[in-house]
């Protein structure tokens, strides 16, 4: 027989093989040796009971062994058993317990201070023992082993940054507008202001405009401090704001405030319900989820019961499968529908809120300083269950009120939301009703909407608007097919009390071909009120590449027909140029002309600039106009002060160690080239995301190092962050240490080295005449000491220029001072 075991383990068991004949006595041995050494736990079960028997004093002692060990097929490594003649096999029960596997009512025998189970008499629990192969193999119900979780929604990373650096920046952008001859002159001139420190948001915009033929003025639109709680998702804001809408209560500036819950702090949170699954598997399993038969995810469990959660899908209704595949080929599956609702509803046991109090802001836009009454605006809702969502909004001020319940319920069939509201002004009370219901499928989607609000009924947007609605009333559904392609059909009306009316339709047909290279598209609109007209349009788009694409274009309006040539650029994130080149003409219905439209927009490494200039040969083909832009933005962080592009949204720094003209990338787009202090700024970093910044390490010179090209960082809104990467020449020394014996030079042979850089120290060595070699050398002066019984020391001193392999020649080891 073959046996696997471990010296350390072997030396155990030549001392537990003397326990074990303290277990089984031989041949005139007292009884009650045994009960002294061993104790029985349950010793009811017959099969135990012979392990102590005191009836067969011949018996053969147990068999320490080192066997191999098998879980439900799932191999554990080496273990350390016991065994006898009758094939009962017990292992350590502590063992038994690291692979998640207790059974309190096992029976049990404590050997050498250590207990085991027996394991060939546990119920429901098959023990097998190969003498030839000297392995075990244990099989138990799948529901008897430690659980594996797979939570399939996203995942933070570990390797991201949340940076809170003290920024600031000052976004600045001025237009020119007139007709096609750059006459009747307009300029607006914006500003926006965000300054962080820590969780804190110092917020400012701004706008003033003159010219002929509007009204001149400067006008302050937000001003506001806001504090984020990131780690628990809220928003304090102290200043000028906008309350959140709703149906039934539209959302109107205040100032003043605002206590809001927001889970966009957190982009990778799932707010909403998603589907989930329970089961069990007996072996080592291969786990495939599906979500309309699209893989998104595999993974591979272990033994045991499996719990699949945050099974997450687009807006609509989807089949979500989950395929269990054995290591013998047999699968297991198991599917439900699901309705994924990724924007209405929230998961249960989660709750949304906005409490703001502050003056009304009247006539926002143009004047900077109108407040009006003190008014409070409300909501907060709670999911009792994923399918339920109930909440309570409403606005007041000390003459005006409304106040209702609203909430939204999904089911397999789709969403079901409503909300009734009662409010009045000035005594007068009326009631305002909402509803609205939407489902999507694989190739199917219905939306129907409809709201009413009595006359008397009002809301804070009352006190700022021109007139009271009456009704609005929405209905949209779409068609796709891969083969045909998607076909949208849309309604709207509304209507007002002493106001303007509208209903128009809308049918659109889109599809891809070419290998997705081009886009097919077919749109009719037609309205009915305030008058009858209807307009077509059939256009067909070819991409050469992700931004660049020509159209062509035909279509008519009012008995006239419109023939049309474009070439576009889009506009990129980072550097470079965007444009749009379009050329036409109008014909039919007594109008002949011809149109053109250029439009350029350069991003440069410190600004945005760019003109739009639209003419026609008659007033019938089409309005002329023409525009000149310029904008930027200065800012700070990290000691840096920079001028950029606007920024979009937080911006980061990036250094590169002083090295000009490296690629720097954010987010896969080109953020610039560093400049001569090695830094560029990239202006598209998105708050709260996972932004990827690296550089273009193809392009740095040969003789540079550097631990990390890439860094991930996820900043707060509004906000500057410096990212400093690590990169350095990499510098190499090299001479000979030699040791004066007055006029005579003696090469230190193959001696150790001590190399102390200022509290940096390393080892070294040198060669047959002295010779060494050090490497990752930076700027400034080194000792170098020879090791044994020379007491001497060598000095050098490495230039800020030198060069990346640096000859210091011979040097002297001279003797060193006590």
């Amino acid at each position: 027989m073959s046996m696997r075991a471990p010296a350390p383990r072997l030396r155990r068991f030549a001392f537990a093989v003397g326990i074990v004949f303290a277990l089984h006595p031989g041949p005139g041995a007292p009884a009650a040796t045994a009960a002294r050494d061993a104790e029985v736990v349950e010793p009811a079960v017959v099969a135990a009971n012979r392990i102590t028997s005191r009836e067969s004093p011949a018996r053969a002692p147990f068999t320490p062994l080192i066997a191999r060990v098998y879980v439900n097929t799932v191999n554990k490594g080496d273990v350390a058993i016991l065994r006898d003649a009758d094939d009962l096999v017990l292992v350590p029960a502590a063992q038994l317990a690291q692979w998640g596997l207790t059974f309190p009512r096992a029976n049990s025998v404590t050997v050498d201070g250590e207990r085991y189970l027996v394991v060939s008499t546990i119920d429901g629990l098959d023990a097998r023992f190969d003498e030839k192969q000297v392995t075990l193999e244990l099989r138990v119900a799948a529901k008897e082993l430690p659980g594996t979780t797979l939570d399939l929604g996203p995942q933070h990373r570990g390797e991201v940054t949340y940076p809170a650096d003290a920024s600031a920046f000052l976004n600045y952008g001025l237009n020119a507008n007139g007709d096609d001859s750059f006459g009747q002159r307009r300029y607006q001139f914006a500003t926006e202001l965000g300054a962080r420190w820590g969780s804190w948001l110092f917020y400012n915009t701004t706008n003033e405009q003159w010219g002929e033929a509007t009204s001149s003025g400067f006008t302050r639109l937000l001003t506001n401090a806001q504090y984020d709680d990131r780690v628990n998702l809220r928003r304090l804001t102290l200043g000028d704001f906008f309350t959140p809408t709703f149906d039934l209560a539209a959302s109107v500036p205040l100032g003043g405030v605002s206590f809001t819950k927001m889970y966009s702090m957190d982009p990778y949170f799932i707010q909403y319900p998603t589907a989930a699954f329970q089961t069990e598997v007996a072996f080592p399993s291969t786990v495939q989820v599906r979500v309309d038969g699209n893989l998104i995810a595999q993974r591979q469990v272990a033994p045991g019961p499996v719990d699949i959660t945050n099974i997450a899908g687009v807006t609509g209704a989807q089949n979500v499968s989950v395929v269990i595949r054995d290591p013998f080929g047999r699968e297991q599956v198991l599917q439900r529908p699901f309705f994924f609702a990724t924007n209405v509803g929230l998961a249960e046991g989660l709750q949304e809120y906005s409490y703001n109090l502050g003056f009304l802001r009247r006539n926002y836009g143009v004047d900077s300083n109108d407040y009006g009454p003190l008014a409070a605006s409300a909501f907060h809702r709670y999911a009792f269950t994923d399918q339920l969502t109930l909440g309570l909004r409403g606005q007041a001020t000390d003459s005006l009120y409304n106040i209702g319940p609203f909430g939204t319920y999904q089911s397999p069939l789709g969403i079901v939301g409503g909300g009734v509201s009662v409010g009045g002004q000035d005594g007068h009370s009326a009631v305002a009703a909402a509803a609205a219901y939407s489902y999507t499928g694989g190739n199917f989607s219905l939306n129907l909407g409809a709201q009413y609000l009595a006359r008397e009924y009002a809301q804070l947007s009352d006190l700022n608007a021109g007139f009271h609605a009456r009704t609005n009333q929405y209905a949209s559904g779409s068609v796709y097919m891969a083969a045909l392609g998607s076909l949208t059909a849309t309604y709207t009306a509304s209507t007002s009390y002493d106001g303007p009316q509208s209903k128009v339709w809308n049918v659109a047909y889109t599809r891809s071909m070419l290998d997705s290279k081009g886009l097919l598209a077919i749109n009719y609109i037609q309205s009915i009120q305030p008058r009858t007209s209807g307009s077509w349009l059939l256009s067909f788009r070819y991409f050469f590449d992700t931004l660049t694409s020509v159209a062509v274009a035909v279509g008519g309006v009012g008995g006239r027909g419109t023939q049309a040539l474009s070439m576009e650029r889009s506009i990129p994130q980072g550097e470079g140029i965007g444009y749009a080149f379009t050329g036409g003409h109008v014909g039919g219905g007594g109008t002949d002309g011809a149109f053109g439209r250029a439009f350029v927009q350069v991003n440069a490494a410190h600004a945005t600039f760019g003109a739009d200039y639209s003419r026609a040969s008659t007033p019938e083909a089409g309005p002329g106009l023409s525009q000149l832009f310029f904008a930027g933005s200065v800012g700070y962080v990290g000691g840096s002060v920079f001028a950029s592009r606007p920024v979009d949204d937080s911006f980061a720094v990036v250094r590169v160690a002083g090295l000009r003209d490296v690629p720097v990338y954010a987010n896969g787009w080109l953020a610039g080239r560093t400049d001569a202090a090695g830094e560029v700024v990239a202006t598209n970093i998105t708050s709260y995301y996972d932004n990827f910044i690296t550089f273009g390490t193809g392009e740095l010179p040969l003789d540079y190092v550097f631990l990390k090209s890439t860094r991930v960082i996820s900043p707060p809104s509004r906000s500057g962050t410096l990212v400093a990467f690590e990169v350095k020449k990499n510098r190499s020394i090299y001479g000979a240490l030699v040791r004066l014996r007055g006029n005579v030079a003696s090469p230190l042979e193959f001696r150790e080295l001590t190399v102390t850089h200022g509290a940096q120290v390393t080892r070294s060595f040198t060669g047959r005449r002295g010779e060494f070699y050090l490497e990752g050398i930076e700027p400034g002066s080194y000792e170098l000491r020879p090791d044994g019984e020379i007491d001497c020391v060598a000095s050098i001193t490495v230039p800020e220029a030198a060069e990346s392999m640096l000859d210091v020649g011979t040097l002297s080891c001279s003797a060193a001072a006590h």
